[in-house]
């Protein structure tokens, strides 16, 4: 009888010691950007912000508030995000808040704008690199 309460005691301390492991997910969550634009038009700030998957997303600020435009896809012809060829296509324009509507193939457009310095005009906007 004492060897089992023994066998008992000791099992119950082993687990005592038992630790769970962290799973607490420190990693930011959020993509990794590729390059930020910034341009503002009629007292409104826009930011294209491109990403590795060759997507984009344009967002719009007046009055303190953030909405998504527009987003699409990309494709660097040549150079890089400061100075080079860029083909930028809006296949998406925003629906309210994290909604999107996906444009018709007839209504999506594509452009290819020249970077210099980090900077270039796209729909109208003319954007800095940040």
């Amino acid at each position: 009888m004492v060897k089992v309460l023994f066998c008992l005691t000791a099992l119950v301390m082993a687990f005592s010691f038992a630790a769970c492991s962290d799973d607490d997910d420190d990693d930011d969550d959020s993509p990794s950007v590729v390059a930020v634009y910034t341009g503002t038009l009629s007292s409104v700030s826009y930011t294209l912000t491109a990403y590795p998957d060759d997507s984009w997303v344009l967002t719009g600020t007046t009055s303190g508030v953030t909405a998504n435009v527009a987003k699409g896809t990309y494709e660097l012809k040549s150079g890089d995000a400061t100075d080079g060829s860029l083909t930028i296509k809006k296949t998406h324009l925003t629906a309210g808040g994290d909604q999107w509507t996906e444009l018709s193939s007839l209504l999506q457009t594509e452009e290819t704008v020249t970077i210099k310095s980090g900077k270039f005009t796209y729909d109208g906007i003319a954007f800095t690199k940040q």
